[in-house]
């Protein structure tokens, strides 16, 4: 032990070595502790955290995680997904039109359902959402952010300041140019959504009618289904989308990038229930 050396008591280090270890041992682990909370202050601990955790929490979670390592791949997925849920609501509003059951989804019991879910059908919508829709959405929308940006991420920072500056000084220059900008964002953000239902509405809805139409073994029947339905179908879709005009205008303007497809995935539950139940009006 260095505290019972005779060398050190001779140079009289004896104050040094007289505190006692249970206090050094208290301060090197607060050294140690200490800068690790400070680093999630304002957040719950990890065992608070592991106890309020719940599904929709470990969903965004592990969709988050997915969406920094494979995003592409996490949003394809997604989309079919959430595709598939909205053919499921379609298939229920059928049997609920077809029985004539007012009590909707609710007359229905668990095992019902599974039992008169189309299985092929569903997989039909969830293959077009996984490897048409999505990854159109995903190149589409970045095309779009390239062609007419929303969101200038490059010299927000610098305007900020500017503003509080001219702010104190009393000029009011800056503040009209900041405006300015956003009425721009707004403006693209309204382009994307116009563009969104004009010119990617009806691609979704060919491709929903054909892709499913051949998984489902129907492709022989295909051109008299599009020359019957192809237009109400897109009628009814450009209706869904025209309702969802505010929310998604927000969802343009105020998410990031990444997650406008997130928003329309979920946008698409009502869409494709809507046109998944008009493509298979002939079927």
């Amino acid at each position: 032990d260095i505290c019972n050396s005779d060398e050190l008591r001779l140079v009289g280090t004896e104050s040094e070595c007289a505190q006692p270890k249970s206090d050094i041992l208290d301060y090197e682990i607060e050294m140690e502790v200490e800068p690790s909370y400070e680093l999630i202050a304002g957040y719950p601990s990890p065992i608070q955290d592991i106890r309020n955790d719940t599904f929709i929490k470990r969903a965004l979670s592990t969709y988050m995680h997915f969406l920094g390592t494979h995003e592409l791949a996490t949003k394809c997925i997604t989309s079919g997904i959430i595709g598939g849920a909205g053919d499921i609501c379609a298939q229920i509003f059928e049997q609920r039109m077809a029985k004539g059951v007012a009590g909707g989804v609710a007359a229905f019991s668990i095992s019902s359902l599974l039992l008169h879910i189309d299985k092929r059908r569903v997989f039909g919508t969830f293959f077009e959402s996984t490897f048409m829709s999505g990854p159109l959405m995903h190149y589409a929308y970045n095309y779009m952010e390239y062609l007419v940006p929303v969101h200038e991420i490059d010299g927000d920072e610098a305007r900020k300041k500017n503003v509080g500056e001219h702010e104190q000084e009393g000029d009011t220059t800056e503040l009209s140019t900041v405006s300015s900008s956003s009425l721009k964002q707004w403006a693209a953000a309204s382009f994307h959504v116009l563009l969104d239902i004009i010119l990617l509405g009806p691609i979704f809805v060919l491709s929903m009618m054909s892709t499913t139409s051949f998984i489902e073994g129907k492709f022989r029947t295909l051109g008299r289904e599009l020359m019957m339905d192809f237009g109400p179908t897109l009628w009814a879709s450009t209706l869904a989308s025209i309702g969802f005009i505010p929310t998604q205008l927000l969802a343009f303007r105020l998410l990031p990038l990444r997650f406008r497809l997130l928003y329309m995935n979920v946008q698409d539950i009502v869409w494709n229930a809507i046109v998944s139940f008009m493509a298979h009006r002939s079927r």
